[in-house]
């Protein structure tokens, strides 16, 4: 069984039903008084237990390495990691930070998130568990935003070294390190939207050749770019995927970039098949936005996935 050890934030996500708070396209709360919703969830989130519990429902070996609050929020994370087989040995409890928290303001497709990132950015050096990443057979780094960003060149050196497969979905405080462009090029998967591919290569609107081109320049890594409503595309220096957007209805997109991205590392994992995984990556998400919560709705191990049609033709470099 493959070993993957998860770099990322643990987040507790409260989802908040605001029909009746849509004041044209705004959300509008009256100053000095009480105001009513008509439904509050309250979930697991963050990149890092997202991507781990997809690892962990495809029956691999898990372990995320993150940071939480000693509070009651971090102690129902840990809980539910646990509950979940994801190994928390590296998880790092902090008695002077506050668990990540996550206000997901949702009416129908439309949604705005508030965040507070305090232990998750406060992350450091040592309490990254190198010996397990060491002993893995797969990296894969979520987003990680303020002074923890800086941790990124140093596990993927330590990861490269020591021959280990990585897999990078930057934030853009990861992507706008000085040192980013050495950085993936020593990664084995990069895995972006469209916005964050533009900020890596300097444009300001998505033109998917220009991108493809500009992109393959700084790493030999598969690439991966979703693109929310229009699918996503796959390129690997000989082919090029297109995998389209499915007709369904999306009741919460929160979480599809993670489920998407973490689906393709599992599928590969566990095929080899470029394609295959691909796939796998759609259907994750797929399953995942029909659902409220960033990862309520993954799928299991050997479920059956929906017929899914991946367009691949030769990657034309000229």
């Amino acid at each position: 069984m493959a070993k993957i050890i998860v770099v990322g934030s643990a987040t507790k996500d409260i989802f908040i039903e605001t029909e009746n708070l849509k004041k044209g396209k705004s959300l509008c709360f009256p100053f000095g008084k009480k105001t009513e919703i008509k439904k509050a969830q309250l979930f697991s989130g963050g990149g890092g237990i997202n991507v781990a519990t997809t690892f962990a429902l495809q029956g691999l070996k898990t372990s995320l390495n993150s940071a939480i609050g000693n509070d009651l929020a971090g102690k129902e994370l840990l809980a539910e990691l646990k509950e979940k087989g994801i190994d928390t040995s590296s998880l790092r409890v902090k008695n002077d930070r506050q668990t990540d928290l996550g206000i997901i303001f949702h009416s129908q497709q439309d949604r705005t998130i508030v965040l507070c990132h305090d232990a998750s950015k406060s992350l450091g050096q040592k309490d990254i568990a190198f010996e397990k990443i060491k002993r893995a057979d797969w990296l894969y780094i979520a987003p990680l935003w303020g002074p923890s960003s800086n941790l990124t060149e140093k596990l993927i050196n330590f990861a490269y070294q020591n021959k280990i497969k990585i897999a990078l979905n930057p934030s853009l405080d990861q992507l706008a390190l000085k040192q980013i462009t050495e950085i993936i090029s020593k990664v084995n998967v990069l895995i972006l939207n469209s916005q964050e591919a533009n900020f890596l290569i300097k444009i300001d609107s998505f033109k998917e050749k220009d991108v493809i081109h500009k992109i393959t320049a700084l790493t030999k890594a598969v690439i991966i770019i979703t693109k929310g409503k229009n699918g996503a595309v796959c390129f690997n220096h000989n082919f090029f995927y297109q995998v389209p957007a499915q007709k369904i209805k999306v009741v919460d997109a929160t979480g599809a970039g993670d489920s998407f991205g973490s689906g393709f590392v599992a599928g590969l994992i566990k095929t080899n098949n470029e394609e295959k995984a691909l796939i796998l990556a759609m259907a994750n998400a797929i399953a995942n936005i029909k659902v409220v919560g960033a990862n309520q709705g993954l799928l299991k191990k050997n479920e059956k996935l929906p017929k899914i049609k991946i367009t691949k033709k030769s990657y034309n470099k000229a």
